[in-house]
């Protein structure tokens, strides 16, 4: 226990929680402290008539460097406590990559009040000579932001950013008619809420406590997008299509305390830039009043105040250090490599050729329309087979045949002893104009992967 309350098993309680970024700007206003930062003095230095803020009064950041930037390395190493990265797969045949987010806290993942908190997955692909050739959520550290925010630069042709990967709560606001509002007062609504649940979360109870999920693709509440094995196990598997080919693919999440976009809306809205209208929905003549206002003299510096500290503590300035929080901070990372292919067995049961007319008339049967069936034979070295496979185990799903690959008509395999060898094989049915055969086809190539995410051609 603590030197307190030595009988409470609770040896220590940090009150910043992932918090890291506040306590290290505190910590470099302390010029015998371990990141001492003068332009940060020169910001919070102020005084009470400008900013609110005295740093000769009580506990003084400025000679607590050494206790606050620890409690800033505590906050981090929470961090990556609080979430593990765990089954990665990628199939390097058809670009799908699986792996699961697992919540290590005990609240959701992340907690708290949305204030530009997010927390969001980073996957980059290389090839061979290690080159990255494809990244998923790019994070533009000039201008810092992820790519396809407003700010941001545009995306590559190698470059995709997907929501689904952003883990965050967007309020929303009927008010303002804000589909996401950093308004939080203003706020009645959410359009997003993706967070994953702690381990044994309540689902059925969740729109009672409005806890339920919010689907980032459809904005409204969806307490199925997670599944009940999710819910109960406190995680989130991930299923995403990248591209195909590469040799590695790291998988990293990061956790952003606050984001450029919330510190950007704070700036605004105390400058009276922000975006609501005047007269506000409530009938005031003016919704921004701080700079106009007498009363508000001690805040009308803390809109650029807040931003230049940003700006400078993300080294935007050229000047800065790189404070975790403000630039993100990895929580934790994984890399995997292709899966091993299972090299299967299949007959295409046709015996004419396998192009789209193959007679050039309609109706023929390999017409457009037709479809071409492909049988997966199970295998058995017992039987004098080179390996030993389950065709049964074939996700129809995730199958693609031909050059241009066609998915299975049905979504489903006809089980059936093809080879009349005693073994379960799965027959799948392809349109023949999805296939991309030309005139001369005879034999096509089937790719795809097991149930449990093992990849076969």
């Amino acid at each position: 226990g603590s030197t307190e309350h030595p009988n409470s098993g609770q040896p220590r309680h940090d009150f910043m929680g992932g918090n890291s970024w506040i306590t290290w700007i505190l910590a470099s206003l302390d010029p015998n402290g371990p990141v001492y930062d003068p332009r940060n003095v020169e910001l919070l230095a102020q005084g009470p008539s400008v900013l609110t803020l005295d740093l000769t009064a009580g506990e003084s950041p400025t000679v607590n460097g050494a206790a606050l930037k620890a409690g800033s390395d505590r906050a981090l190493a929470q961090l990556a406590m609080a979430a593990t990265l765990k089954n990665a797969k990628y199939n390097a045949l058809t670009g799908t990559l699986r792996f699961r987010i697992q919540n290590n806290t005990g609240h959701k993942l992340i907690s708290g009040f949305p204030e530009g908190r997010r927390i969001f997955v980073n996957v980059q692909a290389f090839d061979a000579d290690n080159n990255l050739i494809y990244e998923v959520n790019p994070y533009d550290a000039t201008v810092g932001t992820l790519k396809s925010m407003p700010a941001s630069p545009v995306l590559s042709a190698s470059e995709i950013y997907l929501d689904e990967l952003v883990i965050e709560s967007h309020p929303k606001s009927s008010l303002t008619g804000e589909q996401h509002t950093f308004h939080f007062v203003l706020a009645d609504g959410r359009s997003k809420d993706n967070r994953i649940p702690p381990r044994g979360f309540d689902y059925q109870q969740a729109a009672a406590r409005i806890s339920e999920p919010v689907n980032p693709f459809t904005h409204v509440s969806d307490i199925d997008y997670f599944t009940p094995d999710e819910y109960a196990g406190g995680y989130d598997d991930m299923q995403i299509e990248i591209l195909p080919g590469a040799a590695r693919v790291d998988i990293a999440l990061y956790y952003q305390g606050t984001s450029r976009e919330y510190v950007q809306f704070l700036r605004d809205e105390i400058n009276g830039n922000g975006s609501l209208p005047s007269p506000t929905p409530s009938g005031e003549a003016q919704a921004y009043i701080v700079q106009s206002d007498p009363f508000f003299t001690q805040l009308k510096a803390w809109g650029d105040t807040i931003w230049d500290l940003w700006i400078h503590n993300h080294g935007l300035d050229g000047t800065g250090p790189l404070v975790p929080g403000i630039v993100p901070a990895l929580m934790t990372q994984t890399s995997v490599t292709p899966a091993p292919v299972a090299d299967i067995e299949i007959e295409i049961n046709n015996e004419t050729p396998i192009h789209p007319h193959h007679d050039g008339s309609p109706g023929s049967p390999n017409a457009i329309n037709d479809v071409i069936p492909v049988s997966v034979l199970t295998t058995s070295i017992a039987d004098g087979d080179d390996d030993d496979f389950d065709a049964t185990q074939v996700a129809p799903l995730s199958l693609r045949f031909g050059p241009t690959g066609a998915i299975d008509t049905d979504g489903a395999a006809a089980i059936s002893d093809y080879d009349s060898d005693g073994d379960a094989d799965a027959t799948f049915q392809f349109l023949t104009g999805d296939a991309g055969f030309i005139c001369t086809s005879t034999t096509g190539t089937l790719v795809g992967e097991t149930y449990a995410g093992d990849p076969v051609s």
